[in-house]
């Protein structure tokens, strides 16, 4: 993975982790699966994960489908697969989501 995405990634997910702890992480959802797809280091994959519980608390939609998308994202990546970005997993799941 490129290091300039990784740092991005991370300062998006430090960007809505912030805001979710003020209680104002609601439409931070697509922002979250975005650079959450693209994290790959134990860490970074913990605060996506701490950012979707924050978001479940705040009457967030569609947290479940957000988490199902990164976590098969992070499955096909750790496993070498192809097709391993959200849009994929998206058009492979068949999911019919707004997580807008």
């Amino acid at each position: 993975m490129d290091a300039r995405v990784q740092s991005f990634a991370a300062s998006i997910l430090d960007l809505c982790l912030e805001s979710s702890q003020q209680n104002m992480g609601v439409d931070l959802t697509w922002p979250v699966i975005i650079a959450g797809c693209q994290v790959v280091t134990p860490d970074a994959r913990l605060q996506v994960a701490q950012a979707f519980d924050s978001f479940r608390k705040q009457c967030c939609f569609e947290i479940e489908s957000s988490e199902r998308i990164v976590a098969e994202v992070w499955r096909r990546v750790d496993a070498g697969e192809p097709r391993d970005d959200w849009r994929a997993v998206v058009e492979d799941e068949g999911l019919r989501i707004l997580v807008l």
